[in-house]
């Protein structure tokens, strides 16, 4: 046990480290880094929470999605929706997830469909596909503006890094984002090694 703990807390300082980092690298200001780095700690440690609960059983991807999205103050079935089999990802796939939805929810608030003059509406989905041997989980996350604007970051950050470079070299996964007038879309397809399936047949 003490062998596992060490061996988690070294993982665990290793990421922090690369977040701080990151978030400096990318960061305007001291304020601005600061901001960026409270919230993306917050977002690790409530992943951190559901880890060690449980960790032979994983985490459950609707719960990391919903509690960060609420953690954002975003009213569910009036701004977001989010639909999907169950899922419980493994712990390194729940903590970069859990990074890339505060990226995603955290981008909506400025640019996007959490924004309040854009007056939007978030909609995530997820589904298994692939044949024997390639099967993986698509995953969508879609903002559509109600007034059919949606602003386009003025630069790259440490999410657009997050969702084009990180996941893909962490996870395997391939991942796409795309910005247009009435919001943005980012999809995701996600090895399905890195789940356990409630119930289903893997």
């Amino acid at each position: 046990m003490l062998a596992e703990l060490q061996h988690r807390v070294r993982n665990t300082l290793a990421l922090v480290k690369s977040i701080t980092a990151r978030t400096a690298e990318s960061s305007e200001s001291v304020d601005d880094m600061a901001a960026h780095l409270m919230g993306r700690l917050d977002a690790f440690a409530r992943v951190q929470a559901a880890v060690t609960r449980n960790p032979e059983a994983g985490v459950d991807l609707m719960s990391l999605l919903t509690d960060e999205l609420l953690a954002h103050a975003a009213h569910e079935g009036d701004q977001f929706t989010a639909k999907g089999p169950t899922l419980m990802l493994q712990p390194k796939a729940a903590e970069s997830l859990s990074l890339a939805i505060h990226e995603l929810a955290t981008n909506a608030v400025k640019h996007g469909a959490l924004n309040n003059h854009n007056g939007g509406k978030i909609s995530v989905k997820w589904n298994i596909s692939g044949a024997d041997g390639s099967r993986h989980v698509d995953f969508e996350w879609v903002e559509k503006s109600s007034n059919g604007k949606h602003d386009v970051p003025a630069r790259e950050g440490f999410g657009m890094e997050l969702f084009k470079r990180i996941l893909p070299y962490d996870l395997s996964a391939s991942t796409n984002v795309e910005f247009k007038a009435t919001g943005m879309r980012f999809t995701m397809q996600l090895p399905l090694h890195h789940v356990r399936l409630d119930g289903a047949d893997n």
